[in-house]
């Protein structure tokens, strides 16, 4: 048996070599990894022969799959791009190379797997090769970044911006900066947000370049955005996506060809920006070349950049001002500015600007009252903490509007009623929502009273918060299980117990009763649930009321699922400030409930980790010059650097955040930090 198994293996190891005697001429790389696995093969099969152990024909076997994927790789980049880009006649052409692949299966990977299979149970992690498999068929993508970069001198950055901005405002700034060469850089002109010109050059010594970048008129108000080349790379097209799109460093790269370089600033301000899914929840940025055909693209340039206005110089990441560094200073003043963004773009009748967009400070259309009534209880907080007056202000202007929207029922509760509904029901979220701002804020105890009778009535004998009321009856249908309901109407009910409301305790028992036994029942909820953010600020409060944790495990269940990693520090691609500032939230509710009851755990690491990328999204002054009408957008957060809209509850969420983490820093009780 073993001398057969020895003669497959020698057989095996002329298939490969034919294979390297193939590939050498055409990309030599595929030819020396077939050949290596032809030589490994016949040094395999001769110790088969001999009679000695299978060891070393199980390392020839693993090595043979590698280079036979990476082969199938190359060979299906080529196909697929075949057929994709050309004819039905030319797109035959790449099917029959992919039939080839197929047909190749067992003469060139039958063998090697069964003999890596037939080692010893438990040696290998079918999950490790499996992703090795899928490593080496996407090594193709991978090749054109081991090529060769161009690397260019290093440059007085500030004093370069601050050099051509003082030609920009038409003053003599004198002999330009100079240093060595080769340098690169792309100047651009913008004003409120515009870019008026842009200029790129190659040049010897900065001294050149910068005097070819110039302006060459004054410009009122207007300030230079500069970019400086670090390196340069060819670009990397992903196989299995169009060839038209290219990964490159979000938002720190620009894009370079035999025509010209486009900056990072236009190009990351395009709607060239694309995103692609690569695996469950993992979306990666990239650009579409073809809107660049100008400079016929070939190259990534990643660049360091500076923006010099009449404020002066600031260091720009990801085409943003250099963010704040992380401390209870930075959170407590973002999650201020934040408030007062909301502030300053609010009605005289209360109403918040749903979404403002960027980069011009447009209003956008649409309303949600559930998230008026969060962004009031965040206003709430943050007066609290702050004692801010235009903020306190801003706050009672949203609780008036929640107000003038509430009905009253017989009974003597209330509930605030959406006019956009058409479906005759109310939620009970957004009273929810609005008695946390009225006890935030301590003010209108007539609505506090009111509303807090309308959440407790949603409460049933089961203790299932429900969602929907019926407001022609005022009477609550039984419903399906609602997540927020249940974590947004316990969260309520624990805030009015910490308050002394009467009946609020009893139904927040009720409540608690539901989630310990039959909400999410063992042990399936503890391995996975919805969105339970909700629930995570619940549990904190109710724990606190209750003197006993009720939900933690449902909130530790949701975070492992949902944030089951630190946001690294500097990341190219943050996860969106509107979805991540809800789940930051409930990090930092579990960082503090941990903190409480003295246990060790990662979610205080994890939260700051999220709060450095909130700041690195937040719209400060010294972005003023690359916004339209940076009143309306300063303090806001944006999703991405190149996603410029801000929404009212991405404020809320991450502002709510924000002044969670000032607590965790700070390691001492502070009003509104906490819900």
């Amino acid at each position: 048996m073993r001398r057969t198994s020895g003669v497959l293996e020698i057989l095996q190891a002329c298939v490969y070599a034919a294979g390297a005697t193939w590939a050498w001429e055409r990309f030599w790389p595929l030819g020396a990894a077939l050949g290596l696995a032809a030589l490994l093969e016949v040094a395999g099969g001769v110790a088969l022969l001999a009679g000695r152990g299978p060891r070393l024909a199980r390392l020839a076997a693993g090595i043979s799959i590698v280079a036979v994927l990476f082969a199938w790789g190359c060979l299906a980049q080529v196909a697929v791009h075949v057929i994709r880009e050309f004819t039905s006649a030319g797109g035959a052409t790449g099917w029959r190379i992919l039939t080839g692949i197929a047909l190749s299966v067992p003469w060139t990977l039958v063998l090697p797997v069964v003999r890596l299979l037939s080692g010893r149970p438990g040696r290998r992690s079918p999950v490790g090769v499996a992703g090795a498999a899928v490593l080496t068929l996407l090594l193709p993508s991978a090749i054109p970044l081991l090529a060769a970069r161009t690397a260019y001198a290093p440059v007085d950055g500030p004093s370069a911006a601050e050099w051509l901005q003082a030609h920009l405002e038409g003053a003599n700034p004198g002999p330009a900066p100079d240093g060595p060469g080769p340098v690169l850089l792309v100047a651009s002109v913008v004003r409120q947000g515009v870019l008026l010109d842009t200029r790129s050059i190659e040049a010897k010594d900065l001294r050149s370049a910068l005097e070819a970048v110039a302006p060459e008129a004054p410009t009122p108000e207007a300030a230079v955005y500069l970019d400086v080349a670090v390196d340069a790379r060819a670009l990397a097209p992903p196989w299995l996506l169009p060839t038209r799109v290219a990964w490159v460093r979000p938002a720190e790269t620009g894009i370079g060809g035999p025509d010209g370089v486009v900056g990072t600033l236009e190009a990351w301000r395009s709607d060239a920006v694309g995103s692609r899914e690569i695996l469950p929840r993992t979306r990666l940025p990239g650009l579409r070349l073809s809107a660049f055909e100008r400079v016929r693209p070939e190259r990534g340039i990643h660049m360091r950049s500076w923006l010099a206005s009449g404020s002066g110089v600031v260091e720009i990441r990801q085409t943003w001002a250099r963010p704040r560094d992380l401390d209870a200073d930075a959170v407590r003043e973002t999650a201020l500015a934040g408030a007062r963004f909301i502030a300053r773009n609010q009605e005289e009748n209360g109403r918040y600007a749903y979404i403002v967009r960027g980069p011009g400070g447009e209003f956008g259309k649409g309303y949600n009252y559930p998230r008026h009534a969060g962004a009031t209880w965040f206003l709430a907080r943050v007066a609290a903490r702050t004692d801010d007056a235009e903020v306190r202000q801003a706050a009672r202007s949203g609780l008036a509007y929640l107000g003038a929207t509430t009905q009253w029922l017989d009974d003597g509760r209330a509930f605030v009623l959406d006019p956009s509904r058409r479906d005759g029901k109310a939620w009970v979220g957004t009273t929810s929502l609005a008695l946390l701002a009225a006890l935030a804020l301590g003010e209108r105890p007539d609505l506090q009273a009111g509303w807090a009778a309308q959440v407790m009535s949603a409460v049933d004998a089961q203790g299932e918060v429900q969602g929907d009321m019926h407001v022609a009856s005022g009477t609550w249908p039984p419903q399906p299980d609602v997540t927020y309901a249940q974590g947004q109407g316990m969260l309520a009910l624990a805030a009015a117990a910490r308050a002394g409301m009467p009946g609020a305790r009893e139904a927040l028992e009720r409540a608690a009763w539901h989630v310990e036994h039959g909400y999410w029942p063992a042990p399936g909820g503890r391995l996975v649930t919805l969105d339970e953010h909700w629930m995570c600020l619940a549990s904190l409060v109710t724990a606190e009321v209750l003197s006993r944790p009720v939900g933690e495990a449902i909130c530790r269940t949701y975070l492992l699922q949902a944030a089951g990693s630190d946001v690294p520090q500097d990341t190219p691609v943050a996860p969106a400030s509107g979805p991540a500032g809800g789940l930051a939230e409930a990090i930092v509710a579990q960082a503090a409930a941990d903190r409480r009851a003295g246990r060790s755990g990662p979610w205080t690491r994890r939260a700051l980790s999220y709060g450095r990328a909130f700041l690195a999204a937040h719209y400060r002054p010294e972005d003023a010059p690359l916004l339209g009408r940076p009143e309306r957008l300063l303090g806001g957060f944006r999703d991405r650097p190149w996603a410029l809209d801000v929404q009212v509850d991405a404020v809320q969420h991450v502002g709510c955040a924000l002044l969670g983490m000032e607590h965790l820093l700070a390691d001492v009780p502070l009003p509104g930090a906490l819900p």
